[in-house]
């Protein structure tokens, strides 16, 4: 199942990547706050818990509950392909290699050696940013320790948060195997590095683009890639 989580201000950005969402032929569910719902989004479900945050414990807690909303509601899926409303897998295949490690929270692990932490600290260096491919029983084994990973203060973020319940649930967890591409392509830099590093190494999994305009670039880039 693909599973695109927002709210109503990105409502047009997410309507714009739908064919990205929609290409990989799953069914394709929208999430969004109580209090910011995209009720309307093409065919789709869609579906509303928590409250409107970025940043802190409702944050936290609106991922905690989206979670335990998709694994009851439909507990026949085994594999989650999460964005949020600026990423997406700009393939219609998903990774073979994504299946094959059942056993895995894949994302686009990134570095959190910007932060300076105390001589203490003891969590991976790193946080996962979307998209995320999860298998069904790795959330639910997740939300058995979501009492013991915290709201860090200097990363009160939910790709923090995540990095914390993997490590804490004793899960493996890796970065695509294509390199990470996790990058603000709304600065014209980032958006060069992106591009390039498509048309040389093909990554399929891609954060953060906000306009059509910029992801269809990268889809041109990816076409160049497959045909090089």
């Amino acid at each position: 199942m693909i599973v695109v989580e927002g709210y109503a201000g990105d409502a047009e950005q997410l309507e714009a990547h739908l064919p990205m969402y929609e290409h990989h032929k799953c069914p394709v569910v929208i999430f969004s706050p109580e209090d910011s719902k995209i009720k309307k989004m093409g065919p789709h479900l869609c579906r509303f818990g928590g409250r409107q945050c970025y940043i802190g414990s409702d944050a936290i807690e609106r991922q905690h509950l989206h979670f335990k909303m998709l694994i009851n509601e439909f507990p026949q899926i085994d594999f989650f392909l999460f964005n949020d409303s600026d990423s997406f897998c700009i393939s219609p295949k998903i990774p073979e290699y994504l299946y094959e490690g059942w056993d895995t929270f894949w994302s686009n692990e990134v570095s959190d050696r910007m932060w300076k932490r105390t001589s203490d600290y003891e969590l991976p260096r790193i946080a996962f940013h979307p998209p995320w491919f999860v298998p069904s029983w790795i959330i639910k084994r997740m939300l058995n320790y979501t009492s013991r990973a915290f709201m860090d203060p200097q990363t009160p973020v939910i790709d923090h948060w995540l990095m914390q319940l993997a490590t804490y649930s004793g899960l493996t967890h890796k970065g695509f195997a294509e390199g990470s591409v996790s990058l603000p392509t709304a600065d014209p830099h980032y958006l060069r590095v992106m591009r390039e590093k498509i048309r040389l190494y093909g990554p399929v999994m891609l954060h953060s683009v906000k306009t059509a305009e910029v992801r269809k670039l990268l889809e041109s880039d990816y076409k160049e890639f497959l045909e090089s």
